[in-house]
């Protein structure tokens, strides 16, 4: 992939960080000037292709208002992919990122899953899941699971 720098990034689109929408200042192929840039790729994130290159636009967002693309992941803050305002992104580690996801688990909390002695509590950090405990209720083991997110992964914590 090619690299953008934010000159000519803000030649060709401009960024609303209130809206997160990029539209174009100039004619791109079919696309005329004012028109909303990108498209909402397999993964549900705004996709925007600049000279032949695809990217995407939560890192196009940190090119325009930093000056650099992030070192690490985007994530957003209230996991709408779409939502790329700028007061939803912020930078994040794999792992930051990860903890901000929400729960598949049959049990419907997040790192909480029933056995048959009660419901086991775990949470992943550095690679490593870590068992919480067993609980009698769905409920117990959950507490145990915010509390131990929320001290491993301080605002990206997500509870469910």
């Amino acid at each position: 992939m090619g690299k953008i720098t934010q000159d000519d990034l803000m030649a060709v689109l401009h960024y609303n960080p209130e809206t997160g929408i990029f539209t174009r200042l100039a004619r791109a192929g079919k696309h005329a000037p004012g028109s909303i840039a990108g498209t909402i790729d397999d993964d549900g994130y705004v996709r925007i292709t600049i000279a032949g290159n695809k990217y995407r636009a939560q890192r196009l967002a940190f090119l325009y208002m930093t000056g650099s693309f992030p070192s690490g992941e985007v994530d957003h803050e209230d996991r709408v992919r779409t939502n790329n305002a700028w007061a939803n992104l912020r930078e994040a580690t794999t792992q930051q990122n990860a903890a901000n996801r929400g729960t598949t688990a049959k049990s419907g909390y997040k790192g909480v899953e029933q056995t048959k002695t009660g419901y086991v509590a775990r949470i992943k950090y550095n690679g490593v899941r870590q068992y919480l405990g067993t609980f009698p209720t769905a409920d117990g083991a959950h507490a145990a699971y915010v509390s131990a997110a929320n001290d491993l992964y301080g605002e990206f914590a997500r509870a469910a």
